[in-house]
């Protein structure tokens, strides 16, 4: 956990990653800027990556960044 340096959304009900999103809602409606959405559960992102991806995203203006890679061998990354 990263304590108070965040705010954390509750999903009660589990309906989706859409719906996962939803939840932040309330706590971004007077917020601007970049939002970033991570899976739990998907190998460590390191942090320059995520920053690249956000300069990338404001120097491009996109309305939305995907980020994504190519894994050799998936089954052996852990």
């Amino acid at each position: 956990m990263l304590g108070d340096s965040v705010t954390y959304a509750y999903q009660e009900e589990l309906l989706g990653t859409g719906h996962t999103t939803m939840q932040a809602i309330p706590y971004l409606k007077d917020k601007k800027g970049k939002v970033v959405i991570l899976y739990g559960d998907v190998p460590i992102v390191r942090p320059e990556t995520i920053q690249k991806l956000i300069a990338k995203s404001i120097k491009e203006k996109e309305h939305a960044t995907v980020l994504t890679a190519m894994v050799p061998n998936p089954k052996r990354i852990w």
